[in-house]
């Protein structure tokens, strides 16, 4: 029997209706109660605090007050006015992101400091990300009520006429820059100053007191020295040059390694007793390269080009394998100069100074060094101890172009022996 096409095409769509999927829509009445947003609230997009005056309103010295732990941001400038800090903290817990964004006093008018603590005995603060300048004040100050374990990063403080930052004991200061402020940076005890930059301080670049550490970090052209470090202080991997004093100025106990001093006014490294500088690059310091107090160990150093002395100590000390060139004048300075007793004077080479080695105690132990060209080479007081001194500097031999050599043209076997060429 012969279908229509007509019956064949409604067939086909019934079979597809039947195939396909069974669609049911939602209830046509929506729930009992208000209807919820689906949004974010806004305390989980931003769940820090804005610094404004609604939320951080200040007081009759502060712009902006901070009263409880938390972190907090600014939305823009910060712009200060007269006889008023930036902004106050008065809570410990306390994160502050300026959002790159500047903290701005008003010098002319006598504001005080950008950020500062006002309560005693606070702990855990951190500062970070922007710009703080031209308080008359400091830049940052954590320090008078004892702010401890503080944290400034990635900060900039320029043009303060007291400190750029300064902080309380166990600080930690990374990746900021200090530029033209009264001091750059000065931290109390076991603090930390990690890949900073300071310059064109009208007074020292960086202060620290006992037990901090320096490392990594730029200080130059400061009025005054460019790093003073307390008791035990450690200055390693800095460039420290062209300050109004000496380079670094370390007491009882410093450390100063693989570090470049130079064309500073005062000595290049000077350090109290029981110190160790090791090395370290030094040229073009207007007094002494080095001076070292008693007990303390002086190695590996280059030092080249001093008013003075190359290197100088008191007693008790380890010197050994410095290279010293080009020191004194008028006929006053020495590259290697001992002006106490005991020491050990080990592997060093003196060249071009008025004297090469001047040892004027006793009881010191000379041995392995070299000395070549200087107006004097060898000036040593009685009663001390040395291996033979072998004038080298007539001596001529013949050339060598091979394996071997028939002769030992030193003039000494002995491996103690201190020579003159």
């Amino acid at each position: 029997m012969k279908h229509s096409p007509f019956r064949v095409s409604m067939l086909s769509a019934f079979v597809v209706a039947l195939a396909a999927p069974v669609l049911i829509a939602g209830p046509l009445t929506p729930p009992a109660g208000p209807v919820a947003p689906t949004a974010k609230p806004l305390a989980e997009i931003e769940p820090r605090t804005a610094i404004n005056s609604v939320n951080t309103p200040g007081d009759a010295d502060s712009v902006f007050r901070i009263t409880q732990p938390g972190s907090y941001y600014l939305m823009g400038d910060l712009i200060g006015v007269a006889n008023r800090h930036g902004i106050e903290i008065a809570a410990g817990g306390v994160t502050i992101d300026l959002n790159g964004f500047s903290v701005v006093g008003a010098v002319s008018v006598g504001s005080f400091s950008g950020i500062r603590s006002t309560t005693a005995a606070l702990s855990a603060v951190t500062i970070r990300n922007g710009i703080i300048r031209d308080w008359s004040g400091s830049g940052i100050e954590l320090a008078n009520f004892a702010v401890n374990a503080a944290m400034i990063d990635s900060v900039t403080v320029r043009s303060n006429q007291g400190r750029g930052i300064f902080l309380g004991p166990s600080g930690h200061v990374v990746n900021c820059l200090a530029f033209s402020n009264g001091v750059g940076i000065q931290v109390d005890a076991r603090s930390t100053i990690v890949g900073c930059t300071v310059s064109f301080s009208t007074g020292s670049g960086i202060v620290a007191a006992e037990r901090s550490h320096i490392s990594q970090s730029t200080i130059a052209n400061t009025g005054n020295s460019g790093v003073s470090i307390g008791i035990a202080g450690v200055v390693n991997g800095c460039v420290v040059s062209g300050n109004g004093t000496d380079g670094v100025f370390g007491a009882t106990g410093a450390m100063v390694t693989d570090s470049s001093v130079c064309d500073n006014l005062g000595t290049g490294i000077s350090v109290g007793v029981g110190s160790t500088i090791s090395n370290c690059t030094l040229w073009g310091n207007e007094i002494d390269g080095i001076r070292a107090g008693d007990g303390s160990l002086i190695i590996g150093n280059t030092v080249r080009t001093t008013s003075l002395d190359g290197i100088r100590f008191a007693s008790s000390c380890l010197v050994r394998d410095n290279v010293v060139s080009t020191s004194g004048a008028a006929g006053v300075g020495s590259g290697i100069r001992a002006t106490g007793s005991g020491n050990h004077i080990e592997g060093n080479t003196s060249s071009s100074a008025d004297r090469g080695f001047s040892i004027e105690g006793t009881a010191n132990m000379l041995f392995r060094n070299t000395a070549r060209g200087n107006t004097t080479n060898w000036v040593i007081a009685a009663n001390n101890f040395y291996g033979p001194i072998v004038d080298r500097t007539a001596s001529a031999s013949v050339a060598v172009n091979g394996n071997s050599a028939p002769t030992n043209t030193l003039g000494s076997t002995d491996p103690h022996a201190n020579f003159s060429h």
